[in-house]
């Protein structure tokens, strides 16, 4: 005898399930479908955004990229800057540098004189010729204690090895000062342990005058562009000795075969040189005052 199982109303027969799953099957393909029409799932309609949206996020990406390499530029250029040497172009004189500016000379350097030259712009004396030197010291001075004993064993003497100095009497001129109150002077000093023969033809004995402005230092006078240099021929300077030579500047301006409508230097900064041949003294500064 065959038992079958009682019967439940609240059991879903094999037919209600059977239906129930094609209904979960249609609802699923419906989402599908929905979605693949653009739905999100819920009934909404899922849209791509804006394109202004998508420009403004390239145009932000552009510029954080440009502020970037600029800040990096920026960084190098400032580091190349700190690196450089910011080294001030100064002037040099035709001669060497700058020196300190002069003081007003000893009262008993002026006695002694020998001889005079006497000319228009300039009066040029040789004021002493002794065998030590005077209170002017040579600008070479600054060679070392070995370098002086070596020149003083030294039993030959050339040019180069002359010590030129230049002093003036006064540090500023007016320009009503006469020429007797405008000196030049120049020590030449022999620190060989030989005489020195210069042939003064070739290699002359001049004063000079520059003017000191922004673009170096220009000459505006010497006392051989209208007149003879005051010792000619061949000049000996003896083993150690120290001479003295002075010139007398009128305070005009002048040039080679210019020595006519000469102005008067203008107020400002001055350095003058002493020179024989090429070896020249340090420059000394002084004013011309208005």
């Amino acid at each position: 005898m065959t038992h079958q199982p009682p019967y439940r109303p609240d059991r879903p027969t094999r037919a209600d399930r059977g239906a129930s799953d094609r209904g979960l099957s249609d609802r699923a393909s419906s989402d599908r479908a929905g979605r693949s029409d653009g739905l999100n799932g819920y009934g909404e309609e899922h849209r791509p955004l804006p394109q202004e949206i998508y420009t403004r996020r390239r145009v932000a990406a552009v510029v954080v990229i440009l502020a970037v390499v600029a800040l990096v530029v920026w960084a190098l250029t400032a580091f190349a800057r700190s690196g450089g040497d910011d080294v001030e172009e100064t002037p040099t004189p035709p001669p060497s540098t700058l020196v300190t500016t002069p003081t007003e000379p000893n009262p008993g350097e002026e006695s002694g004189t020998e001889t005079t030259t006497g000319t228009s712009d300039a009066a040029a004396t040789e004021e002493s010729k002794t065998g030590e030197s005077e209170s002017t010291e040579p600008t070479k001075a600054t060679s070392s204690p070995e370098d002086a004993e070596a020149l003083a064993a030294k039993k030959t003497c050339e040019l180069s090895d002359l010590q030129l100095s230049t002093d003036l009497n006064k540090t500023a001129f007016a320009p009503g000062d006469p020429a007797s109150e405008r000196k030049f002077s120049v020590t030449i000093h022999n620190p060989t342990g030989g005489d020195c023969v210069i042939d003064t033809e070739e290699n002359p004995l001049r004063f000079a005058a520059f003017s000191i402005d922004r673009e170096g230092f220009q000459q505006i006078w010497s006392d051989t562009d209208c007149n003879k240099p005051m010792i000619t021929g061949k000049e000996t300077f003896a083993a150690g000795e120290s001479r003295k030579f002075t010139a007398e500047w009128s305070g005009l301006d002048s040039a080679p075969q210019r020595c006519d409508a000469r102005q008067p230097a203008a107020p400002g900064a001055y350095a003058a040189v002493g020179f024989l041949g090429e070896n020249s003294s340090e420059p000394v500064t002084f004013n011309v005052t208005e």
